[in-house]
């Protein structure tokens, strides 16, 4: 690999670890991917896959990075929320994350 692009979205600390909501593209052919990771302080976060949590975005609305927020309650206990993002194939998910997708108020 080594060709992906990272863009992080979101970032909260909890003791010595980092969490990272992070949207990752590998070129034309894979499209983008939401990612969430957990690291220690000194680490740096690469390309990688998501260690906690990774799938494919199958069509988001306005810009990502609003679209998205990331609750961190401890280790065991996040929460992505989604506002008009649609997931595509959820390629990992760890007990310890969960998806709320958010009903967007209606803008008049």
């Amino acid at each position: 690999h080594g060709m992906c692009g990272v863009t992080v979205l979101k970032t909260a600390a909890i003791d010595d670890q980092m969490v990272y909501l992070y949207e990752r593209n590998c070129g034309a052919t894979t499209g983008f991917e939401l990612h969430l990771s957990m690291l220690k302080k000194e680490e740096s976060l690469g390309d990688s896959m998501g260690n906690l949590f990774s799938a494919s975005l199958a069509s988001w609305s306005s810009t990502l990075e609003s679209s998205l927020s990331l609750k961190v309650d401890g280790r065991d206990a996040m929460t992505i929320q989604l506002q008009g993002v649609t997931l595509g194939k959820v390629f990992k998910q760890e007990p310890s994350v969960r998806i709320q997708h958010l009903h967007s108020p209606q803008n008049n």
